[in-house]
């Protein structure tokens, strides 16, 4: 479980934030924090290819997850679009930095979409899991990836005050949207599951809602409903262009958000349910 767990926090980490880059105008944030961040999500990729579950999962777990070649090659066309930019960036190929930044993001997402469809439990065959994975792998890293680089970004007012509020307020949209969206697949998915799956998950999805459901409601709060209300307290602070307030605010996000994704990767590997 650990290596698919790595493998698919950093992957998600990673296409995330190479969306969220795509939001940041190369001409206000500036070279640095280009090269920083196209090199941190390159890293990220690499790391979790290194990782990844080139096998199957261990038999304690209930998904038997094993990397495909074509979602190995997209994610790593990824991770090569990505120091394509960091080189773009550097010797000043405009608009080339952008294209490959874009190359990077699609085929990243890509990936994950292919990443998603092997997480169908082995047990009973839904066709809706075909839909739900996908969104679930996508919507988890762009909120994962929004929250952990806009932090990045607002960390980057501290050592370039002059830098225009625009990337910020972009980024914030960016979260707040895909925390809308995550927070309503939470919902629908619980729903799915306990009243529509195979019995095995219906019974674990029931007394993950009950007293049992420790890891379940934790999720919860540490991945949904404390990072929303922190959303919008820094949508706040950016519409006043309190940069250092919202920067603040993303750094508690960010703790916040690892804790909330990685439980909830924690659960689908031990449940079966995509929360």
């Amino acid at each position: 479980m650990t290596r698919s767990l790595i493998f698919l926090f950093f992957t998600q980490l990673a296409v995330g934030g190479a969306w969220t880059l795509t939001l940041v105008p190369l001409q206000e944030a500036g070279h640095s924090f280009f090269r920083f961040n196209g090199l941190l999500a390159a890293a990220c990729l690499i790391l979790a290819l290194w990782t990844g579950p080139y096998r199957a999962l261990d038999p304690a777990g209930l998904l038997a997850v094993r990397l495909q070649p074509w979602t190995v090659a997209l994610f790593g066309l990824s991770a090569v679009a990505l120091l394509a930019h960091v080189w773009a960036v550097l010797s000043g190929r405009v608009p080339w930095d952008r294209r490959f930044l874009l190359t990077s993001a699609v085929s990243g997402s890509l990936a994950l979409v292919g990443d998603g469809l092997l997480h169908r439990a082995p047990q009973v065959p839904i066709w809706w899991e075909d839909v739900l994975l996908p969104l679930f792998f996508l919507t988890s890293a762009l909120f994962l990836g929004s929250v952990c680089f806009a932090m990045i970004l607002g960390h980057w007012y501290l050592v370039s005050p002059a830098l225009s509020i625009r990337p910020l307020r972009r980024a914030t949209r960016l979260i707040l949207v895909s925390l809308t969206a995550k927070s309503l697949l939470f919902g629908l998915t619980l729903y799915l599951y306990a009243t529509a799956a195979d019995p095995p998950r219906q019974e674990a999805v029931r007394a993950l809602l009950g007293a049992g459901g420790f890891f379940l409601w934790t999720r919860a709060l540490f991945g949904i409903v404390a990072p929303a209300i922190l959303s919008l307290m820094i949508w706040s602070t950016v519409k006043i262009r309190s940069t250092q307030s919202a920067t603040g605010l993303l750094y508690v996000a960010t703790v916040l958000v690892l804790i909330g994704e990685l439980l909830s990767k924690f659960l689908l590997y031990s449940t079966s349910v995509p929360v």
